[in-house]
């Protein structure tokens, strides 16, 4: 997770900004209405309001430049997990396509329905389940000859009975798999798959907002092996901070393994590449006061250049990972 701030004024913004205007009263009767619930907000725009809008605005085009402008100001991550939201551009509409996402509504809006339509509220996060994974059968993963939902359950730390029920395993159901048959798995939840079952109950959890508590993002930390945990706050923070990982599966093995890897790339990428040029940096000075300012200076600049997104805007899925990895080279105190 990273802090990052909202962008209101934002030109993606102004298609979305006009249908907010043209439609206020709708809205505000949406609001009050009690037989409305908390509906998905593109169900309804497509729905109800597109019906009688004064200006007609296609729901699709309408989406799109929230999801960019979302997309955007989150530099391209996920809002909660840091990794990539993945994008596809259409040459023949001539716009960028987002894919295995949500609109993410920080309040849910099944409790919070008049912030349905608050930009404040809006996010762009990864929506894992949409993604699949499949593992053929005769062949070897991970050290793991794949014969049966057995093997694939054993690989994902899925139960058998969840990967057969899988629906595009339906026709397994029927008949004995053979070689070359491909057993697919949804990939584990977490961020929106796993927040919308917190969103359904009854009393509401406090998470970390990540545009707007960037005092309780600043205490997360993370380690070799992927994990990630929190300086010591207080009670009250540690609490929210507790939840946001339980809400959001901050801690499955997926995301672990991603964070590993991110750590593993970054000091492969120190030994191999950056080190040698320091030591031919340093190597003829004597001065060990000059050496390591030389090297916390250069560390400083490593974790900027990190921080910063590319020339299209973008940071790299985890880059903190890699920034949790540099400061611990020296303990800089940054």
């Amino acid at each position: 997770m990273r802090y990052f701030e909202k962008q209101p004024e934002s030109e993606h913004l102004l298609i979305f900004n006009q249908w907010i205007a043209e439609n206020k009263e709708k809205i505000q009767e949406w609001i009050a209405n009690d037989t409305k619930t908390g509906n998905h907000l593109w169900d309804e725009l497509g729905k109800t309001f597109s019906v009688e809008r004064e200006t007609e605005i296609d729901p699709q085009v309408l989406r799109n430049a929230l999801e960019t402008v979302l997309f955007e100001e989150q530099n391209g991550l996920c809002c909660y997990c840091g990794n990539s939201i993945e994008r596809i551009k259409n040459e023949e509409k001539g716009i960028w396509e987002y894919h295995h996402r949500a609109i993410e509504h920080f309040e849910p809006k099944n409790k919070f329905k008049n912030k349905t339509f608050d930009y404040e509220n809006l996010l762009l996060c990864c929506k894992e389940s949409q993604k699949l994974s499949s593992y053929e059968v005769g062949r070897t993963i991970k050290g793991v000859l794949i014969q049966g939902f057995e093997d694939v359950a054993n690989i994902t730390n899925l139960p058998q009975s969840i990967i057969k029920e899988y629906p595009k395993n339906s026709d397994f159901r029927e008949r004995h798999l053979v070689e070359g048959d491909k057993i697919y798995v949804p990939n584990p939840p977490h961020c929106d798959d796993e927040k919308s079952k917190f969103d359904s109950k009854t009393e509401h959890t406090i998470i970390i907002n990540p545009s707007k508590d960037k005092e309780l993002i600043e205490k997360l930390t993370f380690d070799e092996n992927g994990n990630i945990d929190y300086m010591d706050s207080d009670t009250c923070k540690d609490e929210t901070i507790e939840n946001t990982f339980n809400v959001l599966a901050l801690q499955c093995k997926s995301l672990i393994e991603r964070r590993q890897q991110k750590w593993v790339n970054a000091y492969i990428n120190y030994n191999d590449a950056i080190l040698p040029y320091w030591i031919e940096e340093v190597i003829a000075i004597d001065d060990e006061t000059e050496v390591k300012a030389i090297i916390a200076s250069n560390v400083n600049k490593l974790i900027d250049g990190k921080s910063q997104p590319n020339g299209e805007g973008l940071l790299e899925p985890f880059y903190f990972v890699e920034v949790a990895f540099l400061k611990s080279l020296f303990n800089a105190q940054l």
